[in-house]
């Protein structure tokens, strides 16, 4: 397995590439944040957040959301709504 810093990267440009390619979110509208890679686990927290939700806090997420992406191949598995 790669080491941390690699795949911390990797994980980081799949997360990017979901969000702008499955939300249709712009580079420049959202950022991503790892909450969340345990050694030995198999997957990986990354919140994505939509940066007119921290300008404009509304009741609930937002746009915002969380990825569980597999550790491996850097798949996304699950997308939850922030709550």
């Amino acid at each position: 397995m790669a080491d941390d810093a690699e795949q911390r990267d990797r994980l980081t440009r799949a997360a990017e590439e979901y969000l702008q390619a499955r939300k249709g979110w712009a580079p420049d509208e959202f950022r991503v944040e790892i909450k969340d890679v345990e050694p030995g686990g198999e997957e990986a927290v990354i919140w994505g957040i939509f940066l007119e939700d921290e300008r404009h806090p509304a009741p609930g997420g937002g746009k915002s959301v969380e990825l569980r992406l597999d550790r491996e191949t850097a798949e996304v598995r699950r997308e939850l709504a922030f709550q």
